[in-house]
């Protein structure tokens, strides 16, 4: 992620809290909610892969924002494995990379 793409929030009151709100900012910039990179993912298709690709955005925010482990970001996105996590990251990174001018 560029400097430009880190999304800043006002401070919550606690980590958890501090944590999805970056979600929720994430979430709102593509038209989701919070809830829905939460839940499982029961929807098939090309929203599946949306969410999935948004979750992504979602897991490097926090990353590089907050400096968490990729299994503690799983736990944060719904209860995710952390391999999922990272794979999810990567392919955003990839996508943002070949998207580029």
């Amino acid at each position: 992620m560029r400097r430009r793409d880190i999304i800043h929030v006002a401070t919550p009151a606690t980590p958890y809290a501090a944590r999805m709100a970056v979600v929720k900012q994430v979430a709102m910039r593509h038209g989701y909610d919070a809830s829905d990179l939460i839940a499982p993912s029961t929807v098939p298709g090309s929203c599946a892969r949306q969410l999935s690709q948004v979750r992504g955005e979602a897991a490097l925010a926090l990353r590089d924002q907050f400096q968490d482990s990729w299994p503690h970001i799983g736990r944060i996105l719904g209860a995710r494995d952390h391999s999922s996590i990272i794979t999810a990251a990567a392919r955003f990174k990839a996508r943002a990379a070949n998207n580029k001018p």
